[in-house]
């Protein structure tokens, strides 16, 4: 029997945004065994998975408590744990590995159980770092370079999956079975009136909105006849506590199972709540969600999937945050008042429409979530006028551009927002370059490596090569939505294989080819002349004289 072994050692909300992946994954392979390496503390979220024949428990604490200098390492442990967690699993004999982890010790687990079967963040035969699969390069390039991930995860695990009709499997819904009616004790609800949940924790202290204001929009909705339940894990007991001891509410904090907190939240009629596990798992249970997105939370990466949710952040230039840069304000989440929430909660409970105040708000960036018709994919709407807003504008260019990169994909329609005459000029600029290093690579390729002359030749066009990297490096450098082109460009030429130099040459040729593709078609079309046609012909490497 054909085996797939999954590593997907992440938080809540992570998992469930898998489920798409695994749903995908068993249709690509009806009859295989399909197991799933998880952390211990969420293997009854795991169970919500779909398609999955056995989970495979890891306590990572334990793991890395053996690692852990200030905590008293004790390495000779951590060695051989680690090394029977190997043995296991290639005992097993798996023929496909997937790492949806991207930490060191999984990376490395990766290569030893799957080696060239591995997909994902996995090591090279010489130790070294790649990423096989586009769209998990594409995931690991942008989260080195926020705020420019322009998909769902959802989307971006379940695109790893190829073969597959497009729109196939794209919900997080789970069996109702799995939950249905198991309440938690002190659950007694009024079923004479709407059911608010509210979740105030978040795995960060940067992507928790003020406690105050949650307070605040409690207590307006308990004043309002609106029931209010309250619900974390038991780190948000503290949370949970202030809250209750302000308004009428049901405080289940730290109180309920998975399935438990499930059966909750359907039961509710929306929730309130900053970027989290809660908040995904509203959505995997049909519940209607205001997600309020703050630290280094992205809408458009972690918003939740389905449609009709809101979606509301800030609008400052350093949002999200960046694991790079220490912020010391926080004054983002000043731009998010109680009166935004409150309008929101009337807007999906009385059907309201919005008020011009809400939709054109200069603060805050408003979203409803929807799917592309095409495809099926989740895309965030703006409300209000986005005319003047840079980001937004690059954002929705880039999500037409990435498919053909990624899927090598014929460039289709895409966003004809007018491209700022110093834009196109940083543009023009690159594909210049790219060209260039298209022609270098295909000229390394035709190099024989068993000639004194041909050294001598290789070390000149590597040297050129060197130069023109080094120019586009900085010219996607230059502009903050090409970094993640720069970052992806960075995995792609780290990811190249081939053991000659013809082999690796031809590689690179192809990434450069690609990019030139991709980039080339956020310009505007316009007439081309002789000389530029038969440049772009030779953007294809295999057109050139050279390569034959």
């Amino acid at each position: 029997m054909y085996k797939i072994l999954v590593f997907s050692m992440t938080r809540m909300g992570d998992i469930i945004q898998s489920i798409p992946f695994f749903r995908r994954l068993r249709k690509k392979h009806p009859h295989a065994q399909v197991d799933l390496l998880v952390e211990s503390c969420f293997s009854d979220v795991a169970g919500f998975l779909p398609g999955i024949d056995n989970i495979i428990e890891v306590r990572l604490e334990d793991l890395l408590l053996c690692f852990d200098r200030k905590r008293g390492a004790d390495f000779p442990s951590g060695i051989t744990y680690y090394r029977k967690l190997v043995d296991s699993l290639r005992r097993s004999g798996y023929g496909e590995v997937w790492n949806l982890t991207h930490t060191k010790p999984f990376t490395v687990l990766s290569a030893l159980v799957g080696g060239e079967h591995a997909n994902g963040v996995t090591l090279d035969d010489n130790g070294l770092q790649k990423v096989n699969k586009a769209w998990l390069k594409y995931f690991y390039a942008t989260n080195l370079s926020r705020p420019w991930c322009q998909f769902n995860l959802v989307d971006i695990y379940a695109n790893c999956i190829d073969g597959i009709p497009q729109d196939f499997g794209r919900s997080i819904k789970i069996a109702p079975q799995r939950y249905r009616d198991r309440y938690p004790q002190g659950y007694n609800p009024k079923y004479d009136s709407k059911r608010i949940a509210i979740h105030p924790g978040a795995s960060q202290a940067a992507k928790m909105w003020p406690l105050a204001k949650y307070i605040d929009v409690a207590k307006r909705l308990s004043d309002s006849g609106r029931e209010i339940v309250i619900i974390g894990g038991k780190s948000d007991r503290a949370l949970g506590e202030q809250i209750a001891r302000q308004c009428k509410a049901i405080n289940l904090v730290g109180k309920t199972s998975i399935p438990e907190l499930a059966a909750v939240l359907e039961d509710c009629d929306l929730l309130i709540s900053n970027d989290s596990g809660p908040m995904h798992m509203a959505a995997a249970v049909g519940t209607q969600v205001i997600a309020i997105t703050l630290g280094s939370a992205l809408g458009s990466e972690t918003a939740p999937y389905g449609t009709d949710h809101w979606v509301i952040e800030p609008r400052v230039e350093c949002f999200p945050c960046s694991a790079e840069k220490v912020c010391g304000r926080r004054n983002c989440a000043d731009h998010i008042s109680a009166n935004h929430l409150i309008e929101l909660v009337e807007a999906c409970l009385l059907k309201r429409p919005l008020s011009a105040w809400m939709q054109n708000d200069t603060r805050i960036r408003l979203y409803k979530t929807a799917r592309d018709k095409d495809n099926g994919q989740l895309r965030l709407l703006r409300c209000g006028d986005d005319s003047d807003d840079i980001r937004e504008s690059r954002n929705r260019l880039f999500r037409t551009l990435w498919p053909i990169w990624l899927e090598n994909a014929s460039p289709g329609e895409r966003d004809y927002t007018p491209i700022d005459s110093g834009f196109r000029s940083v543009i023009e600029e690159i594909l210049c370059e790219t060209r260039k290093a298209v022609k270098l690579c295909v000229r390394l390729a035709g190099c024989s490596p068993h000639s004194k002359e041909s050294w001598t030749r290789i070390e000149i066009l590597h040297g050129e090569l060197n130069q023109v990297d080094r120019k586009l490096n900085r010219l996607l450098a230059s502009v903050d939505v090409l970094k993640s082109v720069l970052a992806y460009l960075m995995i792609e030429k780290g990811s190249v294989g081939g053991h000659t130099l013809q082999e690796q040459a031809r590689q690179t040729a192809q990434v450069y080819s690609d990019l030139t593709r991709m980039l080339s078609a956020s310009l505007p079309e316009g007439p081309q002349t002789e000389s530029q046609k038969k440049e772009d012909k030779e953007v294809c490497y295999e057109n050139l004289p050279e390569w034959s």
